[in-house]
């Protein structure tokens, strides 16, 4: 398989870096080097929101973090690991209703936030935009 510029796109090494600005993701790309197999299998995996991370990342990481690291590495997986977290934290009828309506997960000043829509419901006022 071999080192991680053989299979990862170069534009997932800056978001890597990054990362490893905040405490939690210090050695990032180092223990990505080291295990580079490992992160390969993760990254070509089918379904990697649910599959574990390589190394201690997995046991590490609180679960909104591995949602910040599955949306550097895999964006394209977010809508679902946003759902799922989303059902642990306030239970399976609000992850129900966000499913599909999720506008995105976004970067702004390097710290990862996640933002949701949901319907409106009747009653209900929509914030003001800031």
């Amino acid at each position: 398989m071999g080192p991680l510029h053989e299979w990862m796109p170069e534009q997932l090494w800056p978001k890597i870096k990054a990362l490893e600005g905040l405490k939690q993701f210090s050695g990032l790309g180092d223990a990505m080097h080291s295990d580079s197999d490992d992160w390969l299998q993760w990254f070509d995996g089918a379904t990697p929101e649910v599959a574990k991370f390589p190394g201690d990342w997995q046991k590490n990481l609180s679960p909104f973090d591995r949602l910040i690291l599955l949306r550097a590495l895999r964006p394209d997986r977010c809508s679902n690991a946003l759902a799922a977290w989303i059902g642990d934290v306030m239970g399976a009828d609000s992850a129900s209703e966000l499913q599909g309506r999720v506008d995105g997960v976004v970067m702004i000043t390097r710290e990862p936030i996640a933002t949701a829509s949901f319907p409106r419901r009747q009653g209900v006022r929509r914030a003001s935009p800031v």
